[in-house]
């Protein structure tokens, strides 16, 4: 009950205040509006709409990559190394079909997204709403974790760096976003590492006898 509302005297007024909040998935663009209702003992009735609110909210994605080597370091010829991309949202909207494009090093061979359904598309991997409905809304405070794994080819030289740069865009931000290595000072820094090859030499002796056996 709201006692301000138990008798209204003539030409009086008061004022009702709602606070509500708009829905974190709302897109930009959206029209709000509010429509009340009010009914008296003697059978009055009338239906208040507000003035339509429209909605201005903008995703800001980012996406974070590190790498490790899967038998733990130095990164050395034939190693897997695995990246792990984090992918969030801090804006004041959610971002739709969201797009996550990784061009592999020409140094890494095989590589394969270990989730959300990403498929090679030319040299780089993609994961896409088509293939991860999890990228089709991106709300406000989501994170998503992508994983993708590469070999290092065998013949490479000592003290190679090996850099990578993913990127993301979405219906609403079309411009690419790069990836961030955290472990770096700036911003939009590549993920690097460097490989350590370390010769193994073998080497093998046999004799003979010219005139043959015995000697």
């Amino acid at each position: 009950t709201t006692p301000e509302l138990q008798l209204l005297a003539p030409n009086a007024s008061t004022l009702l205040t709602l606070d509500l909040v708009v829905r974190s998935d709302a897109t930009s663009g959206t029209s709000v509006r509010n429509s009340a209702s009010i009914s008296t003992s003697d059978n009055l009735n009338l239906v208040v709409t507000s003035v339509p609110v429209t909605v201005v909210a903008e995703p800001r994605l980012a996406l974070s990559k590190t790498v490790s080597d899967s038998n733990g370091p130095p990164y050395e010829p034939g190693d897997r190394v695995v990246y792990t991309l984090r992918l969030t949202n801090s804006g004041t909207g959610a971002a739709t079909q969201v797009v996550v494009r990784d061009a592999i090093d020409s140094n890494l061979v095989s590589p394969v997204a270990l989730d959300h359904g990403g498929f090679l598309n030319g040299t780089a991997l993609q994961f896409d709403a088509a293939h991860a409905p999890e990228l089709a809304l991106i709300r406000v405070g989501d994170v998503v974790e992508i994983h993708i794994e590469a070999t290092i080819q065998n013949r490479i030289d000592n003290n190679t760096t090996i850099s990578n740069q993913a990127n993301v865009v979405s219906a609403e931000s079309p411009a690419p976003t790069l990836s961030d290595d955290p472990n770096r000072g700036g911003p939009s820094d590549p993920t690097l590492f460097q490989v350590t090859a370390t010769p193994r030499l073998v080497v093998s002796k046999s004799v003979s006898d010219d005139n043959g056996s015995p000697y």
